[in-house]
């Protein structure tokens, strides 16, 4: 249902899968509250997740922590948000790019730069990710045409289309 942009029936197979395995790793039920725009929702969702990926894989969850902080940003409802899981030391993003946009989210806000500048060193999906991701960036702070603009480009990126349709169509969610 998701690759059909169905929001509301995504979300009732989600909330399906939930009740059978409460502790699932459900972040895509995360992306479909957020573009629900129930970002407080989609905040405790990726919280969970961002819990329940690093327990299991000892690995950072990048993208549940960058959709956790869009979610922290955009909701109106402040009172009992959750707070963002602390990472363990150990616990490094490999990919150059992902890392930056993690530095752009969390630290100095003004990674995009560096985003460009190591996304053409590799290009397989690193180059939809720094588009991707700058844009909810964007969308972030409130800049709609930039955030727009990117996630445009990030849809016709070759790996969206080959990658499953899913990242292409979480991209076109957002326009």
């Amino acid at each position: 249902k998701l690759l059909l942009e169905d929001l509301e029936g995504s979300l009732c197979a989600f909330n399906i899968a939930k009740e059978l395995g409460p502790d699932r790793h459900l972040w895509l039920r995360g992306i479909v509250l957020f573009y629900l725009k129930r970002y407080k929702e989609a905040a405790e969702q990726f919280h969970c997740d961002i819990i329940r990926f690093e327990e299991k894989f000892e690995d950072i969850a990048t993208d549940e922590r960058l959709f956790f902080k869009a979610s922290i940003a955009l909701c109106t409802e402040k009172n009992s948000l959750p707070s963002l899981p602390k990472a363990k030391p150990e616990m490094k993003e490999s990919n150059p790019v992902k890392q930056s946009l993690l530095n752009l989210f969390f630290l100095d806000g003004n990674s995009d730069f560096k985003v460009a500048a190591k996304a053409d060193l590799d290009p397989l999906g690193r180059i939809f990710f720094r588009d991707f991701y700058t844009g909810l960036w964007y969308e972030m702070k409130g800049e709609r045409e930039k955030a727009e603009s990117l996630m445009r480009k990030a849809k016709e990126n070759k790996y969206a289309r080959i990658n499953g349709e899913m990242w292409g169509t979480i991209a076109s969610l957002h326009m």
